[in-house]
């Protein structure tokens, strides 16, 4: 439907046409993971107007975030400052990632995610990017709890087809994200039973008077905590913590 309808745009010759027409190629390029027909649309976009006019390029810039998917980052520059801040982020975020720059691009996608909080689907996907590029640094831990909000988010709005991309970029990595969520598994029981004492908001203090340990032993099993799961404070450990719980440990 969407090369039909770009087809009669094109017949018609109005602008507006083809910029829907175009847009819609877009979308479905998103959602199918085909950063050439997205390319390809936004090139069609480009032949219309001028990129960065605001009202018209509406997905952001297109061509900037296709090219780094592409691999192709000897034709990228620095995506232009578009009136959406969330395109301009999520593109430079990609940029980055497509240059191996694994921090920069997070930085852009922590970004482009405060921008798409309003917007389901958008802040998914970003969470979908956040993963790629955390298993690319070599972040298992984070990669998957990204993939996994994203994949979990997916699933609620009923986006199908981008499901599978979270999916996909999971299994790609050996991991899972469609089953529940598990991430204590790997810890041992006293790795355990400090990080449940934790996540009740103890002190490293009270949380050795509790578990009759030194406060020496109670760091040493957090910091294996914090190595395991992949996270740098006790916030991030309280966010894990909240939905899994932590069975036999409490006051």
């Amino acid at each position: 439907h969407a090369e039909e309808s770009a087809r009669w745009a094109r017949a018609t010759g109005i602008p507006a046409a083809r910029v829907y027409a175009a847009a819609a190629a877009i979308a479905i390029a998103r959602a199918r993971d085909d950063p050439s027909w997205a390319l390809a649309a936004s090139t069609e976009l480009a032949g219309i107007y001028p990129a960065g006019e605001p009202g018209t390029h509406l997905l952001g810039p297109v061509r900037e975030e296709a090219l780094a998917q592409l691999g192709r980052a000897g034709d990228l520059g620095d995506p232009p400052d578009f009136p959406d801040g969330l395109g301009a982020s999520r593109a430079r975020g990609l940029v980055a990632m497509a240059r191996g720059e694994h921090e920069r691009a997070l930085a852009c996608f922590a970004e482009a995610r405060v921008h798409a909080a309003p917007f389901p689907l958008e802040r998914a996907f970003v969470d979908l990017l956040t993963g790629r590029c955390q298993l690319l640094r070599g972040r298992a831990k984070a990669g998957e709890r990204a993939l996994r909000a994203a994949y979990t988010e997916f699933e609620r709005i009923g986006a199908r087809a981008y499901q599978d991309l979270a999916r996909g970029a999971a299994g790609d990595a050996g991991l899972v994200v469609d089953g529940p969520a598990r991430p204590f598994d790997d810890l041992t029981p006293a790795e355990r039973a400090v990080a449940g004492l934790a996540c009740d908001g103890l002190t490293n203090r009270e949380i050795a008077d509790r578990l009759v340990v030194s406060v020496k032993t109670v760091e040493f099993h957090l910091g294996h905590v914090f190595r395991r799961l992949d996270i740098t404070s006790r916030r991030e450990l309280r966010e894990l913590g909240s939905p899994a719980g932590f069975p036999g440990v409490g006051p």
